[in-house]
């Protein structure tokens, strides 16, 4: 009962509850790596919400990043969302009619989203925390990075491997082994990153239209030679500890200070370094790693001992300029703390506060909350304590890097973190951290073993969730381990044929990540794509797919940086009464039937697909067959927009999965068959491993498609317009695509009894602000008659600016679910001067298709057609 539930506010101590009804579905509340996957559990469990360097391959613990907000799904549909905006650290206990906040400090500051749909209320979340932010069109390529590749000829290998096997390759990412001496951060190795050599490397990159993103550390080394440090020093820009002195810590250049993201003059030091840095090599992006930020020790400030001989070595003893993996081994000595620091006593309540978080290791025992990372006791400029504002410290480095990078290079840039709070998806993308190279990791990623490929599906969606649509997780794994490994460095591995195999059907899943990046550990079995026939098939595939899918992924990017909302999201948003499209189970047997996974369109949409050899449909087959997930487990599935469905193979072993379908009409990605779905169910499918690639030739980069024609695929809906369609009924059946744009909305409104097909699509050329006075934005609807057989298609126009004015065309139209006879004969009528179009018609696929076509897409569209009998 609510009235026996009690509200504590003390100065640092926060309760809160709050009544939840048992048969409601809950979501968000992160990070964590949850062993039940995307659901949140309801069995009293505590989720804690306090930043730190911890791998996502652990379930169940908190990590990188704090997002106090969840989305409530009630068992009618109807939704709404709940905001705690709070930077302290706190556990929320979830059971099974409650949900109780214990917070160890600052204020309560409660934002409501009442939807009803769950995009509505995603969409009202992100305006007041900022949507997320339109990345450059070279960031839905495939990325390719590796923690170890020694130097640049091993980087000029890569290129030309991918190259070699045909597959697309759109950047590289360069981890910690090009920073000079002891990884000082924007450096590069006079040996192993010669800032000459790589600046020629990078340029080639450039001349074929690839890109190189560095990774970038927020600790710098405490060196008076390096000017980085003498330049944060003059500025007074480093936090300082508990007594008003510099902090020192430990991370991988050994002595290290933090730089304060919140001090007035950081953009200036912080444009500084980074204008120094393009300047050597210029960047295309930015990875921002260990922002929690991570320390290799603990204390309320730490100094080099000067009689301990060994700790002295490590700290100051120069990276192997061969990088050979027996030596790195060696060089991690300094992840363990060589320093001597003060330890907080336990009077002092920063570090150790009357209440406990359930900030706790591997092995469940708790850590103190300053446990490798920047002390709580630490204080900014204004003598704001790290207790407070600890979780923001991610966010406030993304926001200054993006601010300095864009005043360094004048172009849209492209951001990577690890740590985040809500908000930080209006500066950077995220990607879920360091899983492992499993099935389970897979999985918990869309949230490598098996179970880390299972893990990563989880992530990507709630990332969407917080505001971050370009998500993704390590394709592969980053650590080479099973599940169940406990040794470090790692003893238990799959069989290189198991490890195959789940390479295999992690590329097919990755492939659709909203962020597609390959990336693994220096002391595991390499993974890049090229390595074996069979992945690399499987990656022309779907990378294939995914490449003909890039104005449909950007246009979707554009809606949601204007709007807010999820690029990536659970399948249950697109029927939200649908009970099983939320059902959340776990992984059945490596053999056990499993619901595939094939890329499909769904039910009522028209877009705006890939080019004019690549299409893409609405409907059945989206998903790649390389995902099994349990027959309810629909959790294990996501929309990549509003019209894609992704399912993929999960599970060893696996050849036929049953994935969920709402109710609707589903359309194969790769043929356009149709599958007609009355109530949402489970559907067999057959799912081989690594099938023969559906095009002969793939595009090497993003540059090389981003100008060439499109098809549009309109996909008739199964159920024609309600009367009140635009009120997106949640507990009435599946909810149209777009019926939250107000130019789709109204046509649904309009054309009660009718089918109804939206789509929208947009281009730009990668300004830093856009508007419609430098963009490509059209809506495209499709009205059709209830029995399927006539219709209309036209567009509304909302910006046809320079430079994306006049070099987008429009050169098919495909019309997906026509009934018909091989008797019956298409006729069509295109309304544009000198425009004559050929049409035919398949009855054994239902698909109606308009060829020869050479429109402006900024140009009025208008086409009736109709399907007439011999």
């Amino acid at each position: 009962m609510l009235d026996s539930l009690m509200f504590v506010f003390k100065d640092q101590y926060i309760e809160l509850t709050t009544a939840i009804p048992k048969s409601a579905s809950l979501y968000g509340l992160g990070e964590t790596t949850l062993s039940t996957g995307l659901l949140l559990p309801r069995d009293g469990r505590k989720l804690t919400l306090w930043n730190r360097d911890k791998p996502a391959a652990d379930p169940d613990q908190n990590l990188y990043s704090s997002h106090p907000f969840y989305l409530q799904v009630n068992a009618d549909g109807s939704s709404h969302g709940v905001l705690l905006l709070n930077s302290n650290g706190m556990d929320v206990m979830l059971g099974e009619t409650s949900l109780t906040y214990k917070i160890i400090g600052g204020l309560v500051d409660l934002y409501f989203f009442m939807g009803p749909s769950p995009e509505a209320v995603i969409r009202q979340y992100h305006q007041v925390i900022g949507a997320s932010v339109m990345p450059p069109y070279w960031a839905l390529g495939l990325h390719q990075s590796k923690w170890g590749y020694a130097n640049i000829s091993v980087l000029e290998s890569v290129v030309a491997n991918y190259s070699a096997a045909g597959l697309p390759l759109e950047s590289l990412w360069v981890d910690i082994e090009y920073m000079a001496s002891r990884f000082k951060t924007m450096t590069f190795d006079p040996v192993r990153y010669p800032a000459a050599k790589m600046r020629q490397f990078v340029a080639k990159l450039h001349a074929a239209g690839q890109s190189w993103v560095p990774i970038v550390d927020p600790a710098v080394s405490v060196d008076a030679t390096f000017k980085a440090y003498s330049d944060g020093t003059r500025d007074k820009i480093w936090m300082r500890d508990h007594k008003g002195k510099t902090y020192v810590g430990q991370v991988w250049p050994g002595m290290a200070v933090y730089p304060d993201y919140l001090h007035p003059n950081m953009s200036s030091w912080l444009t500084k370094q980074l204008a120094a840095f393009h300047a050597e090599v210029p960047f295309d992006g930015l990875w921002l790693d260990m922002s929690e930020p991570s320390n290799f020790c603990t204390g309320l400030n730490c100094r080099l001992d000067p009689k301990n001989d060994t700790a002295k070595f490590w700290l100051q003893v120069d990276t192997p300029h061969d990088y050979k993996i027996a030596e790195m081994r060696l060089i991690t000595n300094r992840t363990t703390c060589q320093m001597a620091c003060e330890a907080a006593p336990t009077s002092n309540t920063l570090a150790h506060p009357p209440y406990v978080i359930n900030n706790v290791n591997v092995t469940g025992t708790p850590e103190p909350l300053g446990q490798n990372i920047l002390s709580p006791t630490a204080k900014h400029y204004d003598n704001t304590t790290e207790y407070n504002a600890h979780n923001l410290y991610g966010f406030a480095m993304a926001q200054q890097h993006y601010t300095a990078a864009v005043n360094v290079t004048g172009r849209r840039p492209f951001l990577l973190t690890r740590a985040t709070f809500p908000g930080a998806g209006r500066f950077t993308g995220h990607w879920t951290g360091d899983n492992g190279g499993n099935w389970e990791n897979l999985w918990f990623s869309i949230a490598g073993n098996w179970e880390n490929l299972w893990f990563s599906i989880a992530g990507v969606l709630n990332t969407n969730m917080w505001g971050m649509a370009m998500a993704g997780a390590d394709i592969c794994g980053f650590a080479d381990m099973t599940q169940d490994n406990v040794a470090e460095p790692p003893d238990r591995f799959l069989s290189d044929h198991d490890y195959e195999q789940l390479c295999n059907r992690w590329t097919s899943a990755g492939a659709f990540y909203p962020f597609s990046r390959n990336h693994m550990i220096i002391y595991g079995r390499a993974h890049e794509f090229y390595r074996w026939p069979s992945v690399t098939a499987t990656a022309k595939k779907a990378y294939g797919l995914r490449y003909r899918l890039l104005s449909y992924l950007y246009s979707s990017l554009a809606l949601v940086a204007a709007k807010g909302g999820t690029l990536a999201r659970p399948l249950l948003f697109s029927d939200p009464s649908d009970l099983r499209a939320r059902v959340n189970v776990a992984l059945v047997a490596a053999n056990g039937g499993t619901l595939a996974h094939p890329l499909q369109f769904s039910d009522p949409s028209d877009l705006t697909a890939g080019h004019a050899t690549s299409q893409w449909m609405l409907g059945e087959g989206l998903l790649e067959r390389d995902c099994s997930m349990d027959a309810g487990n629909a959790t294990a599935q996501w929309m990549l927009g509003e019209g894609l469905l992704v399912s993929p193979v999960i599970t060893p072993n696996t050849t036929t999965i049953r994935p969920y379908f709402t109710a609707g009409n589903w359309y194969s990605a790769w043929d356009f068959k149709r599958l007609r779905v009355p109530t949402g169910r489970p559907v067999q499918l057959a799912a081989p491993v690594g099938d023969i690639p559906v095009t002969t030739s793939l595009p090497n980069v993003t540059r090389d498609v981003r100008w060439q024609p499109v098809t549009l695929v309109v996909a008739l809906p199964a159920e024609p317009s309600p009367k009140r369609a635009a009120r997106a009924q949640v507990n009435a059946g599946p909810l149209p695509p777009h019926i939250l744009d107000a130019p789709c909305a109204e046509v649904h409104l309009k054309n009660p009894g009718r089918l109804v097909s939206c789509g929208f699509l947009y281009a730009d050329n990668d300004t830093v602000t856009t508007s419609i006075n430098n963009t490509l934005q059209v809506w495209f609807t499709a009205v059709t008659a209830q029995g399927g057989r006539s219709g209309s298609i036209s567009s509304l126009v909302l910006a046809n600016a320079p430079p994306a004015k006049g070099r987008v065309s429009i050169e098919a139209i495909n019309i997906l679910g026509v009934p018909g006879t091989a008797a019956d004969v298409p006729n069509v009528s295109v309304y544009a001067k000198g425009q004559k179009a050929q049409s035919s018609y398949d009855a054994g696929s239902g698909v109606l298709r308009i060829r020869g076509l050479k429109l402006d897409a900024g140009a009025q569209l208008n086409v009736d057609w109709r399907l007439r009998k011999a």
